[in-house]
């Protein structure tokens, strides 16, 4: 009987140790990983998620939008958004790539803490359109308050099938450069979304 209990004791304590070491990995959170959102959204609701949507700008009509950029990298960062305009046949950025060969119609910089939310105004007019012998519209823009330039080179056929593309562009203080997307464990992840939009001529 005096040889029954160190085992018991042994079993006892072996036993415990598996259920509690079995019941922390059970309420464990698998560690999170640090990413960065961007989004745009309209208190009226938001259109043309994918091409030949049905939203249609008569100019010159004013848009209101709001970007948001959301940092849950646990350490502040300095990020800048990229907003583009495209077309049908403009190469879409991708988690490694930002849009190649088309004009930038306004950087907005900003700084985020950890954890916080940003909420930006973006508001875009279509000030006028021009239209070629062969149906090709091209647009003239202003981006919260600024020209972008005059006409810009990428139109689009009967005034079709235009996009705006949002890139999110992070500071790298190694490159004392901005770079594409944010911080990875292996390498950057780009971030990005794109509205659809028509003209009327």
């Amino acid at each position: 009987m005096l040889h029954r209990l160190p085992v018991f004791l042994v079993l006892l304590v072996s036993l415990s140790a598996i259920y509690t070491s079995a019941a922390y990995y059970a309420d464990s959170k698998a560690p999170a990983q640090p990413f960065m959102e961007l989004g745009v959204y309209a208190n009226s609701g938001l259109q043309g998620y994918i091409p030949n949507a049905n939203f249609t700008i008569t100019p010159p009509q004013t848009t209101n939008w709001t970007i948001t950029v959301a940092n849950m990298m646990n350490a502040a960062q300095f990020a800048m958004v990229i907003v583009r305009l495209g077309n049908l046949t403009t190469q879409s950025p991708n988690t490694t790539t930002p849009a190649a060969l088309v004009p930038e119609l306004i950087a907005i910089q900003l700084f985020l803490g950890t954890g916080e939310t940003s909420k930006l105004d973006f508001s875009w007019t279509v000030q006028n359109v021009s239209q070629t012998a062969n149906g090709v519209v091209f647009l003239n823009l202003l981006i919260n308050g600024q020209q972008t330039g005059g006409q810009l080179q990428i139109g689009a056929n009967e005034g079709r099938n235009f996009r705006l593309i949002f890139e999110l562009w992070t500071f790298d203080p190694s490159t004392e450069s901005f770079q594409y997307g944010f911080p990875g464990t292996a390498s950057t992840i780009g971030e990005w979304l794109q509205v659809w939009f028509n003209t009327s001529t």
